[in-house]
């Protein structure tokens, strides 16, 4: 078996195509219900303050959102 280490992992990410990486962007949000693969990514104060302020806007007009599968495909093209 040929063992990546990150950096190679890093460097053929952008070489998949966008099916591919959601792919393994699937996979590895399924570590975080397995084994809290995120418990350690806690936001900053100016990150809470952002989401917070997002959330709100949000909620005063809940039809000016992205579809969650339409934010993916944007940001794989990315």
């Amino acid at each position: 078996m040929n063992i990546m280490n990150k950096s190679d992992v890093l460097e053929c990410l952008p070489r998949l195509n966008s099916h591919d990486r959601l792919e393994i962007f699937s996979f590895l949000c399924a570590f975080e219900e397995e084994k809290d693969f995120f418990e350690t990514s806690v936001p900053t104060v100016e990150e809470k303050q952002l989401l917070d302020r997002e959330l709100e806007a949000y909620q005063k007009d809940l039809d000016d959102g992205v579809p969650w599968d339409e934010v993916m495909v944007s940001l794989l093209k990315k």
